[in-house]
């Protein structure tokens, strides 16, 4: 008995005596070296698409009455009110961009060019009594459509790790084509007029955009274009072969919503 007690004793010595031993063995575990900061100075290309929603607001105005319309002062009124219209459109953008970037601390400033396709067409017609004296019917049909836009726009931007929040405004050009017909029921007359104008007009918004290995950038970005009015003027009233006098003066402008993905390869 006393042998199994020593023995016992002697056991759970070497086990104390041992445990300091197994505590040091215990493994380290270190830290993962840090994540590489992007740098972004330099020159990139890349690509984009995304959509756009546009919004034109359209008037036609007899701009001198003549042997038509006369001195009928309510029925101007009345056919300037018809053709005051207001028309929204949607479609598909996409398209390449390139710019440079500089980058100071995690202050960048870079200048971008981009071309996109901008595909936004719709029409709008209303129609109504412009004459209540003789009940004379009228209907406005206005057109719009635009194919491209170019844009060219510095940019600046606040970097915090591999995330780049940036503004941007400048340049914008697009083509914008526009068509009006009045057709009335007296006659029946009907007048038309056209026009396609490269539109110079100015951009403004904000992106996000995350750095990826193998200097390749990911982002979204929003841009608000206008473009101001065009303008067509027609003196082609005609019916019942008769060519009246009246001039008449069509306006429209364009502005645009432009939600588009980013993916940019620096060199």
């Amino acid at each position: 008995m006393r042998r199994l007690i020593a023995a016992l004793i002697g056991t759970v010595a070497v086990v104390v005596a041992g445990a300091p031993a197994i505590a040091t063995a215990a493994p380290v575990y270190t830290a993962s070296a840090p994540t590489p900061v992007f740098n972004w100075t330099g020159w990139y290309l890349g690509v984009n698409a995304g959509a756009d929603w546009t919004g034109s607001d359209r008037t036609t105005v007899v701009s001198a009455p003549g042997t038509f319309f006369g001195s009928c002062t309510v029925c101007l009124a009345n056919f300037a009110a018809l053709g005051n219209q207001q028309l929204n459109t949607s479609g598909f953008t996409g398209g390449v961009q390139g710019g440079y970037n500089w980058q100071s601390s995690n202050l960048l400033l870079g200048i971008e060019v981009d071309f996109e396709s901008f595909r936004s067409a719709g029409a709008t017609t209303a129609a109504g009594t412009f004459n209540p004296l003789n009940s004379s019917h009228a209907a406005i049909t206005t057109t719009t459509s635009t194919n491209w836009l170019f844009t060219a726009r510095p940019r600046l931007g606040i970097l915090t790790g591999n995330w780049l929040f940036y503004g941007t405004g400048g340049l914008a050009i697009t083509e914008l084509k526009a068509g009006w017909n009045s057709s009335i029921t007296i006659g029946p007359d009907s007048e038309s007029a056209s026009t396609s104008t490269t539109k110079v007009g100015w951009a403004v918004g904000g992106g996000i955009e995350s750095a990826l290995p193998g200097n390749w950038t990911v982002g979204a970005e929003y841009i608000y274009a206008s473009f101001g009015r065009v303008s067509a003027s027609s003196a082609n009233l005609t019916g019942s072969a008769t060519l009246w006098t009246d001039v008449f003066t069509h306006t429209v402008d364009l502005n645009a919503s432009i939600i588009r993905l980013r993916l940019n390869k620096q060199f």
